[in-house]
């Protein structure tokens, strides 16, 4: 279910923006599927920055972030929800679309 990516940024972006002054060192994000309970995000709705991606980084989104949204869509993808670990974090949220659930996740 939960792949890296697809494309680098400068070619197509997905997920949710964050402010210009955000410091990162690495970028990944997603617009992802909210359905009967189910979150999908398409193969081809993903982005990441830089290409390559550090491993440290990569590693760290693969664990982490699929048990955390699975655990927030249980309560409802209505609000913005933020996880912070050290350098990294993830925020996810479904800014008002109706269905589609808008996820980043960055290295400082």
């Amino acid at each position: 279910m939960f792949t890296f990516g697809t494309m680098p940024l400068n070619q197509q972006f997905f997920g949710r923006r964050l402010p210009d002054e955000t410091p990162m060192s690495a970028y990944w994000g997603a617009r992802a599927i909210w359905t009967r309970g189910v979150l999908d995000i398409p193969w081809d709705r993903k982005c990441f920055h830089p290409d390559p991606v550090p491993e440290d980084f990569k590693d760290w989104l693969l664990k982490k972030a699929p048990p955390w949204l699975d655990d927030l869509m249980k309560s409802g993808p209505e609000h913005v929800f933020r996880l912070d670990d050290g350098a990294y974090h993830c925020e996810a949220g479904e800014q008002s679309s109706y269905g589609y659930i808008y996820i980043c996740a960055w290295k400082d």
